[in-house]
C-alpha cells in the first residue's frame, strides 16, 4: 500500500511538471517568442586591447556588459554592467562597437539583447566566454 501511494505521488509530480512545461510553451507561443534561439555568426569581432599601463602595473580585471545586436548585424547600446577598472571598460566599448554579426534569416525580431563578460589576465589574451542572449522578440 505504501509503495503504491509513493508511485501515485511520483506520477502526479511528473504529470504536474509536464503540464507546467506545456503551459510555458503555450505562453511563449502566445507571446510570439517561441522561435529557436537565433543563430549569430560573428563576421568581425576584434578582442579588446589590454591597456598597456594596467598590464605594466600587473592589474588584472573583468568587465560584464550588455549590448544590442540589430537585425542588420550592427552592435548598439553597449552598457557596462560591472567593471573592475574604467580603463578595461573603455577597451571593451572600443572593441565591441566594431563588432559585426550575421543574424539568421529566420529571426523575425528587430534586435537581440545580449550579455557577455571579458576577463583581462596577464599573459593571456582577453577571455570571452559564451554568449548570453537575453531577448529577441519584437
Amino acid at each position: 500500500m505504501e509503495k503504491m501511494e509513493k508511485t501515485r505521488m511520483e506520477s502526479y509530480g511528473m504529470g504536474l511538471e509536464i503540464r507546467l512545461l506545456f503551459i510555458g510553451l503555450m505562453a511563449a507561443l502566445l507571446l510570439g517568442c517561441a522561435h529557436q534561439e537565433p543563430v549569430l555568426t560573428p563576421l568581425y569581432q576584434p578582442a579588446p586591447s589590454y591597456p598597456e599601463w594596467l598590464k605594466r602595473r600587473g592589474v588584472e580585471g573583468q568587465v560584464s556588459f550588455s549590448f544590442v545586436i540589430q537585425k542588420d548585424g550592427r552592435v548598439t547600446n553597449i552598457e557596462i554592467v560591472e567593471s573592475t577598472h574604467p580603463a578595461f571598460s573603455t577597451a571593451v566599448v572600443r572593441a565591441v562597437s566594431q563588432w559585426q554579426f550575421k543574424v539568421s534569416d529566420d529571426f523575425s525580431g528587430d534586435e537581440l539583447l545580449a550579455r557577455r563578460s571579458v576577463w583581462f589576465k596577464l599573459g593571456e589574451p582577453p577571455c570571452q566566454p559564451k554568449w548570453y542572449l537575453l531577448g529577441g522578440c519584437g
